[in-house]
């Protein structure tokens, strides 16, 4: 994904989609982090505004516009790192391996190897009867 693919205007539906997610995470939020001791109002506030603007954002989206542009541009450098390292370690533990091994055997399966021939003409199969072409099968 390039940068100037982001989704600088996202539709209704995806930025309600968004909210329902806020409404979720805040909820886990305020399970998971139910402190033993409270320490501060962090752990409550924290949890209830997730949840409220999740909540306002479904039922006006365009609330949640630039809350979902923010996101989007602070989680793109995450998303094309590990797009990158993935694409990477599949051609490092896929392709390169296959291309090794061929290359050990010495596979040439496109006849790219030089030899001393006068030309490097391949020649066409012979003329095919066209009254094959009716017999599909």
């Amino acid at each position: 994904m390039r940068l100037e693919n982001l989704d600088w205007a996202p539709s209704k539906t995806k930025l309600r989609q968004f909210g329902i997610l806020l409404v979720i995470f805040g909820t886990l939020f305020a399970v998971v982090s139910i402190p033993k001791e409270s320490n501060g109002y962090l752990w409550i506030i924290g949890p209830i505004a997730l949840g409220l603007a999740g909540l306002v954002g479904i039922f006006v989206p365009t609330f949640l516009r630039w809350p979902f542009v923010f996101w989007t541009l602070a989680v793109f450098p995450i998303g094309w790192t590990i797009s990158q390292t993935i694409l990477l370690a599949i051609f490092f533990f896929v392709f390169l391996p296959i291309g090794l091994v061929f290359r050990v055997l010495r596979r040439d399966a496109l006849n790219l190897k030089l030899s001393n021939q006068p030309s490097f003409w391949n020649m066409a199969p012979a003329k095919i009867d066209s009254s094959r072409y009716f017999r599909q099968y």
